[in-house]
């Protein structure tokens, strides 16, 4: 018996895996400018340095962080995004206990 996504009622085939980590940070003057400092341990996981390049993405509501080799290059169906974001605000209390 075939099963069925709930959120695309398509057919399941793949795996989503949400990780996340996440932790209040205040932002900081830096000159005329401003920061936000990371954790060193978020920075060791990630193989980073103070000095090391990373590419920043903004989107309507994130910031995003990556290592500047990291290919962020992916084809996602807008339907699809859709409703991860949903899934996302539904359940964002469970997640971040999970998290």
């Amino acid at each position: 018996m075939r099963t069925y996504s709930p959120l695309t009622r398509a057919p399941e085939r793949y795996n989503i895996v949400i990780t996340m980590s996440a932790k209040v940070q205040k932002i900081q003057r830096v000159g005329n400018s401003a920061g936000i400092l990371l954790p060193a341990g978020w920075l060791s996981k990630k193989g980073l340095k103070p000095g090391a390049k990373v590419r920043v993405e903004v989107s309507d509501q994130r910031i995003v962080i990556l290592p500047e080799d990291h290919s962020t290059e992916v084809q996602v169906d807008g339907r699809f995004a859709h409703e991860v974001e949903v899934f996302l605000k539904h359940n964002k209390k469970i997640l971040e206990r999970l998290a």
